[in-house]
């Protein structure tokens, strides 16, 4: 980690209550890719979030104008260093300008055991050149944060352009590991890729913005290549937005393409590899190859959709995918959204709102604050 100016100022008492929250070795972790079906409560957070805090534990940060409780963040080691320890984890944040991070090897913030609990406001402005590249295991996954860790926990108005990660023992994204919280207005673009082929993982999770979402993500997309080569052994969850959804997605897209090298046995959509709960308003564009293929209808492989792959208990309402691309698997009365042809779209699409969408006549629309 890189080191910069935070000074730390903790009681012996802080101390030892703090430390509860460190991981158990001999504890099975509650939100792992081995273990996805049982997340932590996030009703329950492991600190209390948003809870005061001694302004000589934080970074120190940058005034901009940023809306009072915020803390600016202005450079890369200002940003790296949210992630220090447990008090700055609690922080809320805004970022003052566009930050480069090009050179650097960017280490998560946060992770299951110790989440951000805070709030990350972007301001529209952007983090460019994220590159996260790392082999050692990491219970929530590599993203710019590893785990949202409540509902309060929230990351808004952040633009990542040209993410570059990769890992071969990791879930990965781009903004999110484990995502508990809200997550608003939010955008991604570049690539991340993995090599599986020489793994003996029995399970593993890609997602273009999020890993796991427990929480909201509402308004946001994603332009990600996601390339992933596996082996026969693994079942592999991708999804161009969100590997594995337990919760909700409204008036959410995505663009970029998937490209799956390896056996069978994966679950590959262009926004939701596998939905268990809610999405709404939403679409998806991007191709799904399979070694090689270009995945379509008439092929219409099991739990391969243009917009999800496998829906469970969920609802997929208002939500579409282009015409001739592969429908998805369902159980039970589910479903998984609309076919269309969009240079035949004279209007908005059904269901979707002027106050929430961009409408061009035969084009797919955009967010209403792009």
């Amino acid at each position: 980690m890189i080191k910069t100016n935070i000074l730390v100022k903790l009681s012996l008492t802080g101390l030892l209550i703090f430390g509860s929250c460190g991981k158990d070795k001999n504890k099975t972790p509650q939100d792992n890719p081995s273990n996805p079906n049982k997340p932590i409560d996030p009703t329950q957070p492991p600190i209390e979030p948003n809870k005061p805090i001694d302004p000589e534990t934080v970074v120190t940060g940058t005034q901009c104008g940023q809306p009072d409780g915020f803390i600016g963040i202005s450079t890369k080691e200002e940003l790296q260093s949210i992630g220090s320890n447990l008090q700055t984890l609690q922080g809320n944040y805004f970022l003052c300008n566009d930050i480069d991070l090009k050179g650097m090897n960017f280490e998560p913030i946060g992770e299951t055991y110790k989440p951000f609990l805070g709030q990350f406001d972007g301001n529209h402005k952007k983090i460019l050149n994220l590159t996260i590249k790392s082999n050692e295991f990491s219970d929530s996954g590599i993203a710019l944060f590893g785990s949202l860790g409540s509902k309060f926990s929230k990351v808004r108005n952040v633009h990542l352009e040209n993410v570059d990660i990769s890992s071969n023992s990791n879930p990965m994204a781009s903004l999110v590991g484990s995502n508990y919280g809200t997550i608003e207005n939010c955008s991604a673009t570049g690539n991340i890729s993995s090599d599986f082929s020489n793994e003996n993982h029995y399970l593993q999770y890609f997602g273009g913005l999020v890993i796991r979402n427990y929480g909201y993500i509402l308004k946001s997309y994603t332009n990600i290549e996601l390339v992933i080569q596996k082996s026969d052994k693994t079942t592999i969850y991708i999804g161009g937005l969100v590997a594995m959804n337990w919760s909700i997605i409204k008036f959410c897209y995505a663009t970029g393409n998937i490209k799956m090298l390896g056996g069978i046995g994966s679950l590959l959509g262009g926004l939701i590899g596998s939905n268990n709960n809610f999405v709404e308003n939403s679409y998806a564009t991007g191709m799904i190859h399979m070694n090689g293929i270009e995945q379509t209808s008439s092929q219409n492989p099991n739990n391969v959709g243009g917009l999800v792959g496998f829906t469970t208990s969920g609802y997929v309402i208002n939500s579409y995918y282009p015409k001739g691309r592969p429908t998805g698997s369902v159980s039970s009365s589910s479903n998984t959204g609309t076919a269309i042809d969009i240079t035949q779209q004279q209007s908005l699409l059904s269901g979707f709102s002027a106050s929430d969408w961009k409408h061009t006549a035969g084009q797919w629309p955009l967010l209403a604050w792009q």
